[in-house]
């Protein structure tokens, strides 16, 4: 496998992966899950598209004509914009109404606008801003299919608060995420489809640190295992249901379980 392309946030890796796979090329997304579950927030260079080495010219060739065409887009005004507008004829309303008047007002949404990656006149990437200029929602369909899969919610001061994700794109969001300042802290997933979120990942600072795997009957977790830079460490295991972990297990740097 080759690297053909480093992306600069997991929406776009996905966009890219869905861009090759749509002219029959494998592509697979490496250290998707070391961005932290931010969304859109920047990778660090971590996220890398990799191919087949006998994929890998005409990989080149799609990504390079994207690109191109992108920066000709992006060109023609396609950029997401915040505008701003003042608030008028609160002056003489007094002070209590002034402050219920601005605040619902930099609340309301005013502004959308984003991207449009496959050029099919609907926008892939979308965001919605304040008359002040405040983001206040971002919802993308990162597979290009024409629906939603990952919706952002942000605060009054644009700071990301919760988030919903559809990672299997079947147009359920099975996932749900919350946030505290701009950092991912947990994101609960219903991996069954029966509205119950039986697995929760846990984060630091937007680092994962654990996941629980939760008993739908109780609601308690059954096993819980920590993670270290995106390996599971130690699971402690709840075997007979009882609320009580009674055994644990311990995993090389391979994620093998050490016997003892």
């Amino acid at each position: 496998m080759q690297t053909i392309y480093q992306a600069s946030n997991i929406i776009e890796a996905h966009m890219v992966k869905n861009m090759l796979e749509q002219h029959e090329i494998n592509a697979f997304i490496e250290g998707e899950f070391l961005q932290g579950g931010v969304g859109d927030l920047p990778a660090h260079n971590l996220v890398r598209i990799l191919v087949a080495e006998s994929d890998f010219a005409n990989a080149k060739h799609i990504i390079d004509e994207w690109n191109q065409s992108q920066e000709t887009y992006v060109s023609s005004n396609l950029i997401p914009t915040r505008t701003r507008k003042s608030s008028l004829g609160l002056i003489f309303l007094g002070l209590l109404l002034g402050l219920v008047l601005a605040y619902a007002f930099s609340r309301t949404p005013y502004d959308r606008s984003g991207y449009d990656y496959n050029y099919d006149g609907r926008l892939d990437d979308q965001w919605t801003y304040s008359p002040s200029g405040v983001a206040l929602l971002n919802e993308v369909d990162r597979n290009l299919d024409g629906k939603l899969d990952l919706v952002f919610h942000f605060d009054k001061n644009g700071l990301i608060e919760r988030a919903e994700f559809d990672d299997n794109f079947d147009g359920t969001f099975e996932s749900t995420a919350s946030y505290e300042n701009g950092n991912i802290t947990q994101m609960k997933t219903d991996t069954d489809g029966d509205h119950f979120s039986d697995f929760i990942t846990n984060f630091k600072f937007g680092v994962a640190t654990s996941i629980e795997y939760i008993n739908v009957y109780s609601g308690y977790a059954k096993k819980i295992c920590s993670i270290h830079l995106g390996k599971v460490k130690v699971c402690e295991i709840d075997t007979n249901l009882d609320r009580v972990m009674d055994k644990k297990e311990t995993y090389d740097e391979n994620g093998e379980i050490n016997l003892r």
